[in-house]
């Protein structure tokens, strides 16, 4: 009947214990159990949370003998005796094991249930030269707290809060920290608030992934500036794949899906492949001496004949996640339409942003003769 069951949904991202963690640090127990319960009535106010634990609970039954020292020496028994007594009472004593397979089962000899299922039974137990225990002091059973977790070495009550099914953390914890102020809630001096959970652990992960974005934009304006032998184009064909992974965004907006680990992976994978179709535009238009010579009829040939082609490859790469996409599996989605978002607007981006930009580049100023031609619109006549 005390039974709590608590379903999960299949969560994005590194793993984690619990959407929103929140640890107390301290020394004294009690008060680390006291913040923790007026915490956890803040979360219980706050939309979104279903369910919440902490660490450290008092109500875990403690037997405590309060032994008198002279008492049990007259007996025959050390306190330390007293206590392994206790000890065999409660969760009996290693008697061997036994092998299953190439498992090995302690086996363990225990008192029957009748002489410890009270206080009292206990207290009739014999001792030394058969002093029952009652004699050598007073048994009590007190509530204490049974689990004492640590964090590097200091005492914390460790808060875990869930969540409705595809809730978002970040918005349901910043209502949570509005709530806990507005409640008037202060640590006292030597205790401090640690937050933990998906938002510790996806933003790690979110910063080793940008972190290796660095060097991955650097060794791609590399390669891109040896191949064309210019800096200009190199910096063209790294804002085609910013602009990029911000169009993949919009994807993810647009189907509706959380920004999580995966949407923001697909994003960054996408940058190898949203340049391309830029690489295969500015490519036709430096091979073609009109286009360089700033004719805007041979760039925009130019363009329209790598239209079949970047469209043909965009349409092909978009299609490898339609499956994904139809399924609306809800691991892979936010993966699937961040790179097809991306890749539909990166050819857009090399169809009209770098043919406009490469036009800007290579625009050759106009002399004042073709100045008059443009004016006139009429070729000029030979002087007689």
């Amino acid at each position: 009947p005390e039974a709590v069951l608590l379903a999960l949904p299949f969560e994005q991202g590194p793993p984690a214990p619990a959407p929103i963690q929140l640890l107390i640090e301290g020394d004294d127990l009690r008060t680390l159990v006291s913040l923790g319960d007026e915490m956890r009535r803040v979360m219980a106010q706050t939309p979104g949370i279903t369910f919440t634990t902490a660490s450290l609970q008092t109500g875990s039954p403690r037997l405590t003998l309060r032994a008198d020292e002279a008492a049990a020496a007259i007996s025959g028994e050390r306190l330390s005796g007293l206590t392994a007594a206790l000890n065999a009472q409660l969760e009996g004593v290693r008697a061997g094991s036994v092998l299953e397979g190439v498992e090995e089962l302690p086996v363990r000899v225990i008192a029957r249930d009748e002489r410890r299922s009270s206080v009292a039974d206990l207290g009739a137990t014999s001792v030394g030269n058969g002093t029952p225990l009652s004699a050598l002091g007073d048994l009590t059973l007190d509530p204490d707290i049974g689990i004492i977790t640590r964090r590097d070495g200091r005492r914390v009550n460790d808060l875990r809060a869930y969540l409705e099914p595809f809730t978002l953390p970040a918005p349901v914890l910043a209502d949570f920290q509005q709530r806990l102020d507005d409640s008037g809630f202060d640590l006292p001096p030597g205790y401090r608030l640690i937050t933990g959970g998906e938002a510790e652990n996806s933003g790690d992960a979110i910063g080793n992934l940008l972190s290796l974005a660095v060097p991955l934009i650097l060794i791609m304006a590399g390669a891109v500036a040896l191949v064309f032998n210019s800096f200009r184009m190199s910096l063209l064909i790294l804002s085609v794949g910013l602009l990029s992974v911000g169009l993949a965004f919009t994807g993810v907006w647009l189907f509706n899906l959380p920004l999580g680990f995966n949407g923001i992976l697909g994003a960054m994978g996408l940058l190898g492949i949203a340049i391309n179709g830029s690489i295969v535009v500015l490519s036709m238009l430096r091979t073609s001496p009109e286009s360089m010579a700033d004719d805007v009829i041979a760039q925009r040939e130019t363009v329209v004949d790598a239209t079949r082609h970047i469209v043909a490859t965009t349409l092909t790469t978009m299609g490898g996640f339609v499956p994904l996409l139809i399924t609306a599996d809800l691991f892979w989605m936010p993966l699937a339409a961040a790179i097809a978002g991306g890749v539909a607007g990166s050819a857009l981006l090399a169809l009209y942003f770098t043919p406009a930009v490469f036009r800007i580049m290579t625009m050759k100023p106009m002399s004042r003769m073709a100045r008059m031609v443009a004016g006139r619109g009429r070729a000029p006549q030979p002087a007689e």
